[in-house]
């Protein structure tokens, strides 16, 4: 479960994903490749230490 799991850039990620998606065509390949780069970019973030 993910329920206490932070994400205060989710907003923010989804926004740039969908820029990115409708600059590239909008098409679904183009969707694709925007959540793969951003799903690369937040797995490169550092992650927090508690």
């Amino acid at each position: 479960m993910s329920n206490a799991v932070a994400r205060p850039a989710a907003p923010l990620s989804a926004f740039m994903a969908g820029l990115a998606a409708g600059r590239a065509g909008g098409g679904e390949a183009a969707v694709r490749e925007a959540i793969a780069a951003v799903t690369r970019a937040a797995a490169a973030w550092p992650t927090p230490q508690s």
